[in-house]
């Protein structure tokens, strides 16, 4: 977990017509996300899709904003990330495209903008799911249309 930017770069390097596309959770995602800088300094083609449940077995983010003060903090979960945190303001620090999407439409409407250009132009699409989903069977976030995504 953690490696696809550097396969990412890679493929956009040995393939820069269209370009590459990264599917990543957010914890996979944090541990090599910034080398979407590297992405940006090139104007490599990578479209990147975040697929965002707030870190691996989060907990209900409203339990985490009811938190107060670090001590409060420090108790949450370390696998638990930010909740609802917006990555693609990464994308659009770094002069590149960011988009948030929560549902199936916008996901599939930001998808094909992103990969409409050819080459493709650095993107992130942060795409924010359901955190307390189960995880122990098979399911769509309740927003996917079956067979659509």
């Amino acid at each position: 977990m953690g490696v696809g930017m550097g396969q990412a770069i890679a493929g956009a390097l040995v393939n820069p017509n269209p370009g590459c596309v990264f599917v990543a959770g957010d914890s996979a995602f944090g541990f090599s996300g910034m080398e979407f800088e590297v992405v940006c300094r090139y104007q490599l083609p990578v479209v990147v899709v975040i697929i965002n449940n707030n870190g691996i077995g989060a907990l209900n983010p409203d339990d985490f904003m009811g938190l107060s003060g670090t001590d409060d903090r420090l108790n949450y979960p370390a696998k638990s990330l930010t909740p609802a945190c917006r990555y693609e303001g990464y994308a659009t620090a770094m002069g590149a495209t960011g988009v948030f999407v929560d549902n199936a439409d916008d996901l599939e409407r930001a998808f094909k903008a992103a990969v409409s250009t050819k080459p493709f132009k650095p993107t992130i699409i942060n795409c924010m799911i359901s955190t307390t989903a189960s995880r122990g069977k098979p399911a769509a976030p309740p927003f996917a249309k079956v067979g659509k995504l």
